[in-house]
């Protein structure tokens, strides 16, 4: 009966060790110090300067005359499972950054700097 009971003890601690999850933090692009968005000054800051202080952009577009350099930093915590066997990517909590900034003429004209957050199911 004790070597039953042992048995079964352990399938639950088992079963009940499987059922919990780890987290993996998986990241891209590159991460904006935020404290030194205060630095940008549109109409006075060069895309030299902006270059030296926040590195090369993720992303480079142009339009109407315009250059947007784009900052792009994403985070996702993914859930695993069975010691790491099984990842549930749809049930991430994902945290993005974006700085957007417009430059005419090597001057920046404006910039944008937004922050958005998916909690985990």
């Amino acid at each position: 009966m004790r070597k039953i009971s042992l048995i079964a003890l352990t399938c639950m601690t088992a079963v009940t060790m499987a059922g919990c999850a780890t987290f993996e933090t998986e990241t891209s692009g590159r991460l904006v110090d935020e404290v030194k968005l205060g630095e940008i000054q549109p109409g006075k800051t060069q895309k030299g300067e902006i270059l030296a202080t926040f590195g090369d952009p993720t992303e480079v577009k142009k339009e109407d005359g315009a250059e947007k350099l784009y900052y792009i930093y994403r985070e996702s915590r993914v859930p695993r499972y069975l010691g790491g066997l099984i990842e549930d990517k749809s049930r991430a909590g994902v945290k993005e950054t974006i700085l957007e900034i417009t430059i005419k003429d090597n001057t920046v004209t404006n910039y944008k700097f937004e922050r958005t957050e998916e909690e985990e199911d």
